[in-house]
C-alpha cells in the first residue's frame, strides 16, 4: 500500500496538529519520563509488521512507544545540559530538506542545496563578527575569495574539531619532516570530551592544560607545556581553545593562547558550540572577540542556542584549501565540470552524503531577524540573571563561578555530598530537571534556560522546587 498526495496531505495536517497540540500543552506534561532500561521491550513487538498497519493505529501509538519515555527537552522547566534548539521556521525547513530528499555532496549533485549554505555561512560569519578572511565573498562580489576561506555546516562541534585536528595533522606531516608518532596536540583540561575523542581517532597525542582559577586556559600555561614537549622532540600542530566550556560555561584567553599559537606555527581552533550564539550580539562580541585574528578555524553550534533544529554546526576555516585537499578523494564518477571553480563540500567532512542542511538555517533568520535572534539571546540571558539574584537571596546557597551568559553554576553550601542529594531529590520530583558536574573535587549544579517556552514564572517554579526539596 502506497501513501500518496492525498493521504500526505490529510496525515501531515494531523500531525502538524499533533505537534502543535504538544508545545500548547507541553507545560502539562512531566518533564522527565518514569521509565526504565528496557522499557521499550513491552511496547514494540519483536519483529516487524509484514503487512501495511492504518495510520490511525500508528497514530495511537505515538503517546505510549515515544511520549511515555520522552525526556521532553523543549519543555519550560528543563534546565539541563545546554539548549535543543527549536524554532517553526526552523523544523519547516527540515519539512523542506527531507521532502527534496537530496545529496549535496557535490555542486552538481545539488547546485541550490550547495551554494545557499556558502551563503548562509557567510551570513551568520558576518552576524557573529568573524574577520573577513573567514568569507567566501568579499563584500559583494560574485567571485569567491582566491585561497580564501569559508564556511560549512557539520553535525556537530566534535565533527568540527575532528577536521580541523585532521587537517593540521595532514598539512604538518607534507610540509615538514616530523613522523607521526612525534606530533601533539593541546587543549584545556575543561576543554569538551570530544576533543580527547578526537586527538585519540586521530592518533595524535594530548596534553591537556590545567585551568586557572576561572577554569580558563592561559598562554603561559601552554607555552610551558609546548617548550617542554619541544625539549623531548615533539612536534607541537594543533590547540582547541574554548569559549564557553560545558561544565562551567568558562572561557578561554583567546588572546594569550592566540599569541603562544602564533610564535610556534600553531593551528589555533575555537570551540564556541554554545558561547558563539552570543555573538550575534554587540555587547558580547566586545569581549568574546578578543583574539579572534589570531586562530585558525572556529566552530559553533546553532543548533544549541540560536533556535536552530539539530544538526546544524557551522565551522569556518581561514584556509578552505587546506582544509578540502586533506579529505579530498576525487574517483570517476563525482566530477564534473565546475568543480575547479565552486565548492564540493563532500571534502569537507568526513562522510559523502549529506542533506540540505541550509533551509532551517534560511528560513530562521529571514522570519526572525538578526534583531529576533538578539532578542531571545537577550531574553534567556536575563532569565540566568534573574535565577542568579534568587540563588544570591538564599544564604543557603553560594555561585560556583562568575555568570557570564545564561548559564547559571550554583551550589548548596556544604558537602558534595549535600548537592548530590539535592540534584537527585529536584530531578526525582520530575517537575523541573536540572544538570550537574564537578570540577576540581567541587561539585555543583547547573542552570541553564534551554527551552523557548520558559519565562520568568517558570523560573521561579524551578528555584522553588529547588528550594522545596532542601527545606525538606
Amino acid at each position: 500500500m502506497k501513501m500518496d498526495t492525498k493521504e500526505f496531505r490529510d496525515i501531515g495536517h494531523r500531525m502538524i496538529d499533533y505537534v502543535a497540540d504538544y508545545f500548547e500543552t507541553l507545560n502539562q506534561r512531566n518533564v522527565m519520563p518514569s521509565v526504565s532500561p528496557g522499557f521499550m521491550r513491552s511496547r514494540v513487538p519483536s519483529a516487524a509488521n509484514n503487512d501495511p498497519q492504518d495510520w490511525d493505529d500508528i497514530f495511537k501509538d505515538i503517546e505510549s512507544v515515544v511520549m511515555d519515555g520522552m525526556a521532553h527537552w523543549q519543555h519550560p522547566n528543563f534546565y539541563a545540559y545546554f539548549p535543543s534548539g527549536h524554532s517553526w521556521p526552523s523544523v519547516l525547513g527540515e519539512i523542506l530538506n527531507t521532502s527534496l530528499g537530496c545529496v549535496g555532496f557535490t555542486w552538481e549533485s545539488a547546485p541550490s542545496c550547495t551554494e545557499l549554505e556558502m551563503a548562509m555561512a557567510d551570513w551568520v560569519a558576518k552576524m557573529i563578527g568573524l574577520p573577513n578572511e573567514f568569507l567566501f565573498y568579499n563584500s559583494d562580489s560574485e567571485q569567491l575569495t582566491q585561497n580564501g576561506g569559508g564556511g560549512v555546516i557539520e553535525t556537530t562541534a566534535s565533527e568540527s574539531t575532528f577536521m580541523t585536528l585532521l587537517t593540521a595533522k595532514k598539512s604538518t606531516l607534507d610540509q615538514t619532516m616530523a613522523k607521526a608518532s612525534e606530533l601533539v596536540c593541546y587543549a584545556s583540561e575543561q576543554a569538551h570530551s570530544s576533543v580527547e575523542k578526537a586527538a585519540m581517532m586521530a592518533n595524535v597525542a594530548i596534553h591537556m592544560i590545567e585551568a586557572d582559577e576561572n577554569n580558563s586556559m592561559r598562554g603561559p600555561a601552554l607555552q610551558e607545556a609546548i617548550e617542554n614537549d619541544i625539549k623531548y622532540g615533539l612536534k607541537p600542530i594543533y590547540t582547541c581553545a574554548t569559549l564557553g566550556t560545558t561544565s562551567s560555561c568558562s572561557f578561554d584567553n583567546l588572546e594569550e593562547i592566540g599569541a603562544v599559537c602564533k610564535k610556534y606555527g600553531i593551528w589555533l581552533h575555537v570551540d564556541a558550540a554554545f558561547a558563539g550564539s552570543a555573538l550575534i550580539c554587540p555587547e558580547y562580541q566586545e569581549w568574546m572577540k578578543k583574539g579572534f585574528d589570531l586562530m585558525t578555524s572556529f566552530c559553533f553550534n546553532p543548533h544549541k542556542w540560536l533556535l536552530i533544529n539539530s544538526s546544524c554546526s557551522l565551522l569556518w576555516v581561514r584556509d578552505r584549501n587546506i582544509l578540502s585537499r586533506t579529505f579530498s578523494v576525487d574517483p570517476e564518477y563525482l566530477k564534473h565540470e565546475h568543480q575547479v571553480s565552486t565548492v564540493d563540500y563532500r571534502h569537507w567532512q568526513i562522510g559523502l552524503g549529506r542533506t540540505f542542511r541550509s533551509l532551517k538555517l534560511w528560513f530562521t533568520i529571514r522570519r526572525l531577524g538578526v534583531k529576533g535572534l538578539q532578542e531571545w539571546i537577550r531574553h534567556t540571558i536575563a532569565l540566568g540573571k534573574e535565577f542568579e539574584s534568587m540563588v544570591r537571596q538564599d544564604d543557603r546557597f553560594e555561585l560556583y563561578n562568575e555568570t557570564k551568559l545564561s548559564m547559571v553554576c550554583f551550589k548548596l553550601k556544604g558537602s558534595n555530598e549535600r548537592n548530590e542529594i539535592l540534584y537527585e531529590k529536584v530531578n526525582n520530583t520530575k517537575k523541573t530537571f536540572i544538570g550537574q558536574s564537578k570540577i576540581k573535587d567541587v561539585y555543583f549544579l547547573r542552570f541553564a534556560t534551554c527551552s523557548r517556552l520558559t519565562n520568568i514564572e517558570d523560573v521561579k517554579l524551578a528555584w522553588k522546587v529547588i528550594q522545596d526539596c532542601v527545606d525538606n
